[in-house]
């Protein structure tokens, strides 16, 4: 009888088993039940048995299912995880932005005015709804005195959602790919070009990036040195260039795996490699220096004397200077 019972658990897993896999490969369910992948439930199958049986502790089916699907999503690459129900619920929270902060961020979006001869400093510090619009209007400012070449400051930012990459973008070029994703299927495929713009911009660009830039910063910079629109100097920036979709299960739980990846306009790939920099300008200290530059969370204004310490930018408004008396 208890042997009977353990065979109809095994069986209800080994079915779980399939059935999560037909669903998380739900566009090619056929797919799934290929001999190979028979061979390899089989061989789960075995294991589960075997364990049920021999371990020195009766183990339960339903954790040696969740650990096993754990790791099958951890080994994928280090954006692909299993989702208890509580981390799942967590995830769709901060998702639908009902995610609390306990302390108030720095702005979105700092800029100054460097010096008479108009070389201009902007900080995109994080992304969110509106930090397109604040860059924007930065830009305008600084262009309407006079600006004739630019710093933007990408180190640190961790990034957003891609539509915020291609729009900051879009800002500074008038043609050609943004950015490119491409996955397993078609559907998983896009292409994001640039528009024209109402206003000229052809002054000089100096980016500066650091291991810390990630995600939608690094599109932005990867695809102005592609097109050759700015110069970027600092370090390799973090390498996150891929797309994750979720899944949710009748459990409560899910799982986050990875569709598709970014190509730069060169077709370059930025995961795990990162935006390679054209100067290299390791700073240890850049992070400290921002805060004392920016006022931390306090959102003082821009210390402009603190900004011209900083080696980044004083490399950049040396390559700026050069640029604009080559023109």
């Amino acid at each position: 009888m208890q042997n009977q019972s353990c065979k109809n658990t095994l069986s209800l897993v080994l079915l779980a088993v399939i059935g999560l896999i037909c669903f998380a490969g739900r566009f090619h369910p056929l797919y799934a039940m290929d001999e190979k992948t028979n061979a390899a439930l089989m061989r789960f199958s075995r294991v589960l048995e075997e364990l049920k049986k021999n371990y020195v502790d009766e183990p339960d089916p339903d954790i040696l299912v969740k650990n096993a699907i754990q790791g099958m999503m951890e080994n994928l690459d280090p954006y692909s995880v299993f989702l208890p129900p509580e981390a799942f619920e967590a995830l769709k929270a901060t998702t639908r932005g009902e995610f609390r902060r306990d302390f108030v961020p720095v702005q979105r979006v700092q800029s100054a005015m460097l010096d008479p001869k108009g070389f201009g400093y902007i900080a995109v510090r994080y992304f969110s709804e509106h930090t397109v619009e604040d860059m924007a209007n930065a830009l305008k400012d600084l262009e309407f005195s006079g600006l004739s070449g630019l710093i933007l400051d990408l180190r640190n930012n961790p990034g957003g959602h891609l539509d915020q990459a291609v729009q900051m973008s879009d800002l500074f070029l008038d043609k050609g790919v943004i950015v490119s994703i491409k996955g397993r299927h078609p559907k998983d495929e896009r292409v994001f070009k640039a528009r024209a713009g109402d206003v000229k911009r052809d002054y000089p660009i100096a980016v500066l990036i650091n291991g810390s830039t990630a995600s939608a910063s690094e599109i932005i910079a990867a695809a102005l040195q592609d097109h050759k629109r700015a110069v970027i100097i600092g370090s390799a920036s973090f390498g996150k260039g891929s797309v994750q979709t979720v899944i949710p299960f009748e459990d409560g739980s899910g799982i986050k795996y990875t569709v598709a990846r970014y190509y730069t306009p060169n077709k370059k790939s930025i995961q795990g490699r990162g935006v390679i920099p054209d100067i290299e300008a390791v700073q240890e200290s850049d992070f400290f220096l921002q805060k004392e530059i920016t006022g931390g969370n306090d959102r003082r204004p821009v210390n402009i004397d603190l900004l011209k310490k900083d080696p980044g930018i004083g490399r950049a408004l040396g390559i700026l200077s050069t640029q604009v008396q080559k023109k």
